[in-house]
């Protein structure tokens, strides 16, 4: 490549990376919306800003952004990342994984791309259904014996896979719990069903990491919160991205 040629590269990556800079935390994750969907129109325009730039100007941006992640190509890795997930579920023994037909649900967090991401996130953490069964202290003590639902699977697998003499096979598995509580069988509302499959997802990830030996490729994370179903879609799929199922093959 010409000198001139590789100015003018890094000038255009330079400028991009300047004229993002309010939405520079969403770098991460264009990766994403360029490598898997590259001719969709996305909610947030430093995505579809990034997805028009040139290969080689792509490349420049995450490396003059040292952020040292892949540029991703096509959706082929996706199906074999969510069976790995699938084979967690199941090795993990957290329940049903309502994963079928595809991760329909889980797909259909971009098919809600505009939605109000953040306004589900924000009830998550006070949603305080499930049975405290386990005793653990918390530090979170809202209403009197229950939990929100990541503190019941933490507790959950903690018991079953830390302080093994505690675990009762008689507790809801969580995938169950949370389908029967959230009543996502029945719901019409499509939309909070992908919001929990989205978390049934990163659930899985965390503990498959910490329990079965799993691990993720190096990557760097990033402090973007997701405002849209879409930044959720884009922020799960780089997670499964970097997700690595060595543990499969044991």
């Amino acid at each position: 490549m010409k000198l001139k040629e590789r100015k003018e590269i890094q000038d255009q990556a330079r400028r991009f990376i300047i004229e993002h800079a309010d939405e520079r935390d969403y770098l991460h994750w264009c990766t994403v919306a360029s490598g898997c969907f590259p001719q969709n129109k996305h909610v947030r325009k430093i995505y579809n800003d990034f997805t028009l730039l040139p290969e080689e100007v792509k490349a420049e941006v995450l490396k003059q952004a040292d952020l040292g992640i892949d540029l991703i190509k096509g959706t082929d890795w996706i199906d074999p990342k969510i069976q790995s997930i699938r084979n967690s579920i199941s090795k993990l023994g957290l329940g049903d994984d309502f994963l079928y037909d595809g991760a329909k649900y889980f797909h259909r967090l971009y098919q809600y791309k505009n939605e109000a991401y953040d306004i589900y996130s924000s009830f998550y953490f006070e949603h305080d259904l499930y049975d405290d069964v386990f005793g653990y202290p918390s530090n979170f003590p809202k209403h009197k014996g229950k939990l929100y639902f990541s503190r019941y699977i933490d507790n959950y697998l903690y018991a079953k896979y830390e302080e093994k003499t505690k675990f009762s096979k008689d507790w809801v598995k969580p995938f169950d719990y949370l389908l029967a509580l959230e009543k996502l069988r029945e719901t019409p509302d499509e939309d909070y069903v992908c919001f929990w499959v989205g978390h049934i997802i990163s659930e899985t990830m965390c503990y498959a990491i910490k329990y079965l030996g799993y691990t993720e490729k190096d990557h760097v994370q990033t402090d973007a919160q997701p405002i849209t179903f879409e930044d959720r879609y884009f922020e799960l799929l780089y997670e499964l991205y970097y997700f690595n199922s060595l543990a499969d093959t044991k």
